[in-house]
């Protein structure tokens, strides 16, 4: 779901993970950027995996499958509803109610999972799902119960686990969703508030979320005495970091020339003992690409006039020309299942 500057600025069930620092996505850096930047009216660009886009196109489906397995009439309730404090917010899937009995109605979440995330996903029926995700549904769960916009304490999460429909119970837990509540409201007058940036827990994600978070240059230079000592120390760690990491960088060429001269036209070394931590090096030529000089055949086709279908494809044929295939040498990693 893309959030509307309103929403990216308050906290929402998918941000509580992060803001504990258990999320596979977010950190409390990252969530912290996201919603200064759409307070002060900016909004951050999103990251679109393919997880999200996932999610997004499934979602409906799941939903469906939902209600023929469990037969609820579902109602997917897309965008927020008030909350208690301005800064909350939650954005549930859907509420399933059953025609038989007009106080079970229920929370009902829709969650997607390939084949690399089976493992972190328990047996249907119970509550056995990814931590970060049973804290987004505690949130939910906790404020519709809250805003008796539902009676049952209980959330079903609907998942889509490698192709197969998995329906999960995640109860209501009051100790839990206070403790929840506490760590958000936290993290909103600690770090929001103040304009106070959580520190660093994720470093190649908060590398980012911190260039994110100060887009644009302002004021004036400053002078190195005027930094407090923390600070001064963390100028000299990245400038350390820096001059290492172009040292390995250039030790790494190096290694690697030597190793493409001893592959020479190999495709692949195997065997590769388990303490290097990797299973095979390939080093295979990929399939050839190709290339068109679009603005060379446009200006072909301008100069010939009117062009068919087949001498537009002629023309194009005519300015381009295939590219061989790259060879890149690959290191593939012992898998965790092989360990």
């Amino acid at each position: 779901m893309s959030l509307s500057v309103e929403d990216a600025a308050r906290i929402g069930g998918s941000d509580i993970a992060g803001i504990l620092g258990l999320s596979p996505w977010s950190t409390p850096l990252s969530i912290y950027a996201r919603v200064v930047a759409a307070l002060e009216r900016r909004a951050l660009a999103r990251e679109d995996n393919g997880q999200m886009r996932r999610g997004r196109h499934l979602e409906a489906a799941v939903l469906r499958l939902y209600e023929e397995e469990t037969g609820y009439t579902v109602v997917p309730t897309p965008g927020t509803y008030p909350l208690d404090k301005p800064w909350q917010r939650a954005s549930l899937d859907a509420v399933a109610y059953a025609a038989e009995n007009a106080h079970d109605r229920r929370v009902v979440e829709v969650k997607t999972a390939g084949l690399s995330e089976v493992r972190h996903w328990g047996e249907a029926g119970t509550d056995a799902i990814p931590q970060h995700y049973l804290f987004q549904c505690e949130w939910y769960l906790g404020h519709a119960i809250r805003t008796r916009m539902v009676e049952l304490t209980v959330a079903d999460v609907a998942a889509l686990v490698a192709g197969d429909l998995r329906i999960y119970h995640a109860s209501h837990d009051a100790e839990l969703f206070a403790m929840l509540e506490a760590a958000a409201e936290r993290f909103w007058v600690d770090h929001v508030l103040p304009r106070r940036p959580p520190p660093v827990t994720e470093p190649l994600r908060d590398a980012d979320a911190a260039g994110a978070l100060y887009p644009r240059h302002n004021g004036e230079a400053k002078d190195w005495s005027e930094l407090a000592t923390e600070d001064q120390v963390a100028v000299r760690e990245w400038l350390r970091a820096r001059e290492e990491r172009m040292d390995a960088e250039r030790t790494e060429k190096a290694w690697e020339a030597r190793v493409r001269l001893l592959l020479a036209t190999t495709p692949s070394l195997r065997g590769l003992p388990p303490d290097t931590g990797v299973r095979r090096v390939d080093w295979k030529q990929n399939k050839p690409g190709t290339a068109t000089d679009w603005r060379g055949a446009l200006e072909a086709m301008r100069y010939r006039g009117d062009v068919s279908p087949m001498q537009y494809a002629e023309i194009v044929k005519e300015f381009t020309t295939t590219k061989e295939g790259a060879r890149p040498l690959k290191a593939y990693a012992i898998r965790e299942e092989e360990q």
